[in-house]
Formats: C-alpha cells, sequence, structure tokens
C-alpha cells in the first residue's frame, strides 16, 4: 500500500517517511534511505525523516560520519525534541566508532 501512496500524495513526508521504515523494517535498508532522502526534499526540516535518516545509517551502514551530520542537523532543526539526548550519545558513539576505523 505504502507504494501506491507517493502516486496519490508524492510530496507527502510524512507518508514516505512511514514507507521508508517499512521498507527498512523488511531488510530494504538501501531502499529506505533513498526515500528517506526523498523525504526530506518534500520537507527539509521533517525531524522524523531526519532521525530515521540517522538510525539506517548508523545501524544498517555503520556509515558514521553520515550518522553524525545527519544527527548534528536534526538536533539544530529541533533542539527541544524528546530524542534529541539518545542522538547526543549515538553521536558519541559514532565518533568513537569512527575513530577506531581510522586508526585501523
Amino acid at each position: 500500500m505504502y507504494e501506491h501512496a507517493p502516486l496519490v500524495g508524492p510530496h507527502n513526508a510524512d507518508v514516505r517517511t512511514d514507507m521508508d521504515t517499512a521498507y527498512r523494517n523488511i531488510g530494504m535498508s538501501t531502499q529506505a534511505l533513498a526515500e528517506y532522502r526523498k523525504a526530506l526534499e518534500c520537507e527539509s526540516g521533517h525531524v522524523t525523516a531526519r532521525y530515521n535518516l540517522g538510525v539506517a545509517y548508523a545501524f544498517d551502514k555503520k556509515d558514521y560520519q553520515s550518522v553524525i551530520s545527519v544527527w548534528e542537523e536534526r538536533r539544530r532543526l529541533s533542539p527541544n525534541h524528546p530524542q534529541v539526548d539518545s542522538m547526543r550519545a549515538n553521536i558519541v558513539i559514532s565518533n568513537k566508532a569512527l575513530n577506531q576505523k581510522d586508526t585501523k
């Protein structure tokens, strides 16, 4: 159903973000990343899409530089969001992982 939703409302970031999460949940992380980016093209300040993009980079792709970039921007856009402490902690973890990767 989600795959048909963009045909009806191609600029609806909420629907795209939900579809992206469905892709991620069935193991299609590359498709999810592409769709999260499309959701952000529709609505650049969409905080859930940006948060989920960071999750996919962190846990699916282990792309720590992208995690840091995405979540720093997410924190800037919504500094009082309930997930900000979690993002801050994950940015620290991502920095450590990135530094370990660089020293190997």
